[in-house]
């Protein structure tokens, strides 16, 4: 709070020096620092989470803990395929949602943060002490990426020896898993009571649920380059995930997921000037470069681009990432799953230069190696 003070005064102190063209800039910057002294303690980071990396997060759970999560993330990575799947996780953690990282991320999947709850693939674990579900040695944990939801309850009470209290329920969707319990040592009695899947509707208001965005560095800067008549920093991408802008460089949104993957093919499907239409030229360029698509090892990366002067009032950004947009719809229509597709975005009121199209969306064929 001291150091937050320090900054709001020498943000007034030197609103004494006038000059025209600064003036909106730290006016904006401010503002966001008034919100975040407002806001106090609760955008600080937990006591009990931990950044990734660093010490595991098995050493900080018990083995029967260690024991549940491996039994979910088995399921888990059967509905959701790695190596091809980046999920979001928030700057604050639990040790029970940093070690189902680690075995994600040991299993191949993407991980990519992001400064709050949002994303298509926004992971999260909760565990329920005890005390709340029906008995005392029963622990349910509930995992969820995006609208997929696994639960389980587990017994603590056998001498220390987790296993399984319940059948394995799974939400949002209806994908054939199957489900190995023999790391828990059952009897055949309890094998033939517990060990089996059911099947719950997903949330209904899964995607009309709001997006909590916090004061962050990045959003403070977009908001100051907004106000200097500049093109802004990050957006919202087709998927709920926040892309920087690629015209100020390179975005860390797939960089993980990117790094896995070898280039095959790119071009580029060009779109009316200020329209967001396909077009059947478009449609027919898309279909015919999906002929070398793979969907065992293929992604599909997009840039939506919007890089010169618009007439349009939701800019070069809504454009950009509109464009973006129509192109993911179609290659969902044409049978290409959501998880397989990096939708990223360039805009700017002036020309990226050879980098990236003035108007269009760069479309690249992403293959992963084999072996």
């Amino acid at each position: 709070m001291r150091m937050l003070s320090r900054a709001c005064f020498f943000v007034f102190r030197n609103e004494r020096y006038r000059e025209h063209r600064y003036r909106s800039a730290i006016a904006v910057v401010i503002l966001a620092l008034i919100v975040v002294l407002q806001s106090g303690c609760s955008l600080l980071p937990k006591a009990a989470s931990s950044n990734i990396g660093g010490s595991r997060a098995a050493d900080l759970l018990s083995e029967n803990d260690r024991l549940a999560l491996a039994n979910i993330h088995d399921v888990l990575s059967q509905l959701l395929e790695p190596r091809v799947t980046t999920v979001q996780v928030g700057p604050t953690i639990s040790p029970y949602e940093m070690h189902m990282i680690e075995l994600m991320a040991d299993s191949g999947y993407g991980i990519q943060r992001v400064d709050a709850d949002q994303g298509a693939a926004f992971l999260s674990v909760l565990r329920t002490p005890a005390e709340q579900v029906k008995a005392d040695s029963v622990v349910n944990f509930r995992v969820h990426v995006g609208v997929l939801g696994i639960i389980r309850d587990y017994d603590y009470s056998d001498n220390g020896r987790v296993k399984p209290a319940a059948a394995m329920e799974i939400a949002g969707s209806r994908d054939t898993a199957t489900l190995d319990d023999s790391l828990f040592k059952l009897s055949d009695t309890e094998t033939e009571k517990v060990t089996r899947i059911e099947y719950a509707q997903a949330n209904p208001f899964a995607d009309r649920m709001p997006i909590i965005s916090l004061i962050t560095n990045d959003v403070v800067l977009s908001v100051t380059q907004q106000a200097t008549n500049g093109a802004s920093l990050s957006a919202l991408n087709s998927g709920k995930v926040e892309v920087k802008n690629l015209y100020f460089g390179t975005s860390d949104a797939f960089t993980d997921l990117r790094a896995k993957q070898t280039r095959i093919q790119s071009e580029v499907v060009i779109f009316p000037n200020d329209s967001m239409r396909l077009g059947n030229a478009g449609k027919e360029q898309i279909e015919k470069f999906l002929k070398k698509f793979k969907q065992n090892t293929d992604m599909i990366g997009l840039v939506g681009c919007s890089n010169g002067p618009t007439s349009l009032e939701i800019g070069n950004e809504g454009l950009a990432l509109g464009r973006s947009k129509r192109v993911t719809e179609e290659l969902l229509s044409l049978g290409v799953a959501r998880e397989r597709i990096i939708d990223e975005g360039c805009w700017s009121p002036a020309s990226a230069g050879a980098r990236f199209p003035s108007r269009g969306v760069v479309l690249e064929l992403l293959r992963l190696p084999l072996g």
